[in-house]
């Protein structure tokens, strides 16, 4: 059997509604155009015209908004202590890695692959050990494909 707390529901709707809302703002905003912008070359989008002081605080506030949102769904899931963020900053930074640096998608299938392999783990291995699990997983698939699953396709002119 599955069960499923009533709470928990309400997280990933919220984060559906949430991951949907940033995919818009970043791709279908003129906004999210000139956060990309500068995020992939801060000179030529300053030429083009766009305040890289309002963007990157822009940016900086939008994240603080969503890392906010977070710390609040995840309150009753983890109990909030002043040491909380450390393996929760490993397992977020896996699912990114994972995934692959600078690519929505990757990161959002890293961060699933993560908490089953973790839940898998945990279930028919033993508890204790999962964020081992977790950290051998990163080093084992960064060994094997370092760009992650989606790799941005990024190329540089010399």
């Amino acid at each position: 059997d599955i069960f499923l707390m009533p709470h928990v529901i309400w997280i990933l709707a919220i984060v559906a509604v949430l991951l949907i809302v940033l995919q818009y703002i970043l791709r279908g905003t003129m906004v999210g155009t000139a956060m990309r912008a500068v995020a992939q070359n801060h000179t030529a989008a300053w030429l083009m015209g766009i305040r890289n002081d309002r963007m990157i605080a822009l940016t900086f506030c939008l994240s603080t908004a969503i890392a906010a949102v977070s710390g609040i769904l995840i309150t009753p899931i983890i109990p909030l202590t002043p040491d909380m963020g450390g393996m929760l900053s490993v397992k977020a930074m896996a699912a990114v890695l994972i995934g692959g640096l600078g690519s929505f998608s990757g990161t959002l299938i890293g961060g699933i692959a993560v908490g089953i392999a973790e839940t898998v783990f945990a279930t028919l291995v033993t508890p204790t050990y999962k964020d081992v699990f977790i950290f051998l997983v990163l080093v084992g698939f960064l060994l094997v494909r370092p760009g992650g699953i989606f790799r941005a396709q990024i190329s540089e002119k010399v």
